[in-house]
């Protein structure tokens, strides 16, 4: 999958819930490799809410809690964070894609991050085949950190045609 080497190198892709393609489809790149330039530009043209999926097993390393949810059918959020150092207001796509890659380091511990934050760690949970699940499975076969930027597509934007596409169900 041609995807995986895109992402190795810290390319954006669009991933799909499944076809046809919808407005609330993802644009996902490793959180390991975000620079600030593919942050500001993921902020500009998706919904500009910018997530990280991380497996259980990140979260817990990182004392990061699950958010409360009643619906089932979306990725549980987590408390949001930003990186401790480095870091000025959060909100800046310099500050976000530091964060991202604070919560891909495997050598960041829980005093690296402060809560609240900026960036939405979200769960990629076990077993599910989501888009959550599938952009940091695609970072693990790029071999590439448990981690990946997501946000969501909300409008036809042109910037966005060229990505590469993948169905989340073509990872599984």
């Amino acid at each position: 999958m041609s995807l995986i080497a895109d992402l190795d190198v810290g390319a954006l892709a669009a991933l799909s819930r499944g076809e046809p393609v919808r407005l609330d489809d993802c644009v996902v790149l490793s959180a390991e490799l975000v620079t600030t330039a593919s942050m500001a530009f993921l902020i500009r043209y998706t919904s500009g809410f910018a997530c990280v999926a991380l497996p259980r097993e990140r979260l817990r390393a990182l004392r990061i809690p699950l958010l409360p949810a009643d619906d089932t059918d979306c990725p549980p959020f987590a408390v949001s964070v930003d990186a401790a150092d480095g870091t000025t207001t959060g909100i800046s796509a310099h500050d976000r894609a530091l964060t991202a890659r604070t919560l891909a380091a495997p050598a960041t511990t829980w005093t690296d991050l402060t809560r609240p934050g900026h960036v939405v760690p979200i769960l990629a949970r076990p077993g599910c085949t989501g888009v959550a699940e599938a952009a940091v499975e695609l970072c693990r076969r790029a071999g590439l950190a448990a981690a990946a930027v997501l946000a969501a597509v909300e409008s036809d934007e042109p910037a966005l045609a060229g990505l590469p596409r993948v169905s989340a169900a073509e990872v599984f």
